[in-house]
């Protein structure tokens, strides 16, 4: 594995680790920028001084990697790189921490109400408001309404995450 992959490794983690830790995305961009511009004592102090203020996000598992990062990494180029990827990756990790169901769980609910269709893929799309179940199909159905229905029904009967959950399907 070469040095970038590990450090991409070592920022993929820090990503998932500030989303379970709810650090909010502009810490942690803020804490990339510092480490860009200043020394490694220095974003020492400013961790340790955020830990010790009890900010969220901060306090726990998340302060105690930041911390053992810089450690580990003394070069600035090496750990503001972490950063850099963790920053990258946030808001993805972010949005897969909203996304109650996966095309793994609703495929084998859809699949034999659509074989007759030709499933051609499922998409999932968080929103505001709940999920976006995008389904494509080779034929398009004569009463579309009434198979969007029938999903529906099958999906709150089959997947015990989705039963109380706002989500619409939509056939293209």
């Amino acid at each position: 594995m070469s040095e970038e992959e590990v450090l991409y490794e070592e920022g993929d983690a820090l990503a998932r680790l500030a989303v379970e830790n709810d650090l909010a995305s502009k810490q942690l961009r803020a804490l990339y920028t510092l480490s860009v511009s200043s020394p490694s004592p220095y974003l020492k102090a400013v961790v340790r001084g955020q830990i010790g203020r009890r900010i969220r996000g901060f306090y726990g598992p998340f302060g105690d990697r930041i911390l053992s990062l810089i450690e580990k990494y003394p070069d600035k180029r090496s750990f503001s790189r972490i950063l850099e990827y963790a920053d990258m990756l946030y808001d993805y990790y972010k949005e897969m921490a909203r996304m109650p169901v996966t095309n793994e769980e609703i495929m084998p609910v859809i699949q034999p109400i659509l074989k007759e269709y030709g499933l051609q893929g499922v998409r999932i799309v968080p929103e505001r408001e709940g999920t976006m179940i995008h389904i494509k199909l080779k034929t398009y159905p004569r009463d579309r309404a009434t198979l969007v229905s029938k999903i529906n029904r099958e999906i709150r009967e089959k997947v015990p995450r989705l039963r109380m959950s706002r989500f619409r399907v939509w056939i293209e």
